[in-house]
């Protein structure tokens, strides 16, 4: 039954529901988290780092604030607004968001005319300014502003750098290892190539080449080869955080007298290949700017098809079967080294 009850209710839920969605942007921004590399950094490092992760670019004049100087964050996961401040503070600046520009200025409200043909005097030619030529214009002539009558304050801005394109300033290339396969004898060796400003590709492979007690009846062995390759998206910066990925793979393999949970057992030798395809996910923690351990897991459907031989050393009495296998496909504790 509706009643006049139920209709306030509502009305306050959707109401409350368009407050917030017309949460001004620069509010939004504000909140963004923001992911650097290390606590430790300059002004410039947090700046681009921003840059790279938001859809903002900064305007800075340098002769208001050393981009070079040392910042200690106080943490490595930050909101906009709390990195922004943190690598503000004590230069005697202040930010503001204007449409796709966020403005590092001095924080003077309304600069007397003294100071203000002092500032003029200082401040070096323009490179860029992210202002309409009406306010170039009022501020070339020292004009008041007309809403409030103070005198306009100085819009000259060096634009920090041009990111174009930004994924100079992103690692490159990594080359890897599952330090998990190699615990388990199997050598392993990958390569990463960034792609995007979040996207990457990644080419890796295994070979087993053991060979145990191959001429006796016992033959043991696990012997087999696999490749695989995989496209990530990265929730921070490539290398760097979350990623969520799809995979594909191939290998052939020889095995015999070796338990492998959902596939084979000791009792006979497997020869075949399979092919397939899976999800992962995983976590790249940056040691330095050179190192950094990667945790990854997936989960997949193959295609496996094999000879089963009657016994571990026949080579003759042999039966085909092929079936379809779901479970993890991948998992790995992954040392890697960014080369570029």
């Amino acid at each position: 039954m509706i009643t006049r009850k139920n209709i306030r209710i509502n009305v306050l839920r959707i109401a409350m529901l368009a407050g917030l969605l017309s949460l001004p942007r620069a509010l939004q921004a504000q909140s963004e988290i923001v992911r650097f590399e290390s606590r430790d950094m300059t002004v410039e490092e947090i700046f681009l780092a921003i840059m790279r992760q938001t859809p903002y670019t900064f305007v800075v004049n340098h002769s208001y604030l050393d981009v070079t100087r040392g910042v200690t964050l106080s943490a490595t996961g930050m909101t906009l607004d709390q990195a922004v401040t943190r690598a503000l503070e004590g230069t005697g600046n202040e930010y503001e968001i204007r449409k796709q520009h966020i403005i590092i200025k001095r924080a003077v409200i309304q600069p007397s005319v003294a100071t203000w043909q002092e500032e003029r005097a200082r401040v070096a030619p323009v490179r860029k300014s992210p202002f309409n030529g009406t306010d170039r214009d009022r501020i070339e002539k020292q004009e008041p502003s007309p809403a409030t009558g103070a005198l306009a304050s100085p819009l000259y801005y060096y634009s920090l750098r041009e990111i174009v394109p930004e994924q100079e300033k992103l690692p490159r290339f990594e080359i890897k290892t599952n330090l998990l396969q190699v615990a388990a004898t199997t050598p392993h060796l990958g390569i990463e190539i960034g792609l995007g400003n979040r996207t990457t590709l990644e080419i890796s492979g295994s070979y087993n080449p053991w060979r145990l007690n191959t001429m006796d009846e016992n033959n043991k062995k696990r012997v087999y080869w696999i490749a695989l390759a995989e496209a990530r998206y990265w929730s921070c910066e490539r290398f760097n955080g979350h990623f969520f990925g799809v995979h594909a793979f191939h290998g052939r393999y020889n095995i015999s007298n070796h338990d492998i949970p959902l596939l084979f057992d000791k009792q006979y030798r497997y020869e075949g290949n399979l092919t397939g395809a899976g999800i992962s996910y995983g976590y790249n923690l940056m040691i330095d700017r050179r190192w950094s351990v990667e945790l990854n897991a997936g989960i997949g459907l193959a295609r496996v098809n094999y000879d089963r031989y009657s016994c571990r050393l026949c080579a003759g009495d042999r039966t085909s079967f092929g079936k379809l296998y779901f479970g993890p496909t991948r998992a790995g504790i992954t040392l890697a080294y960014i080369l570029k």
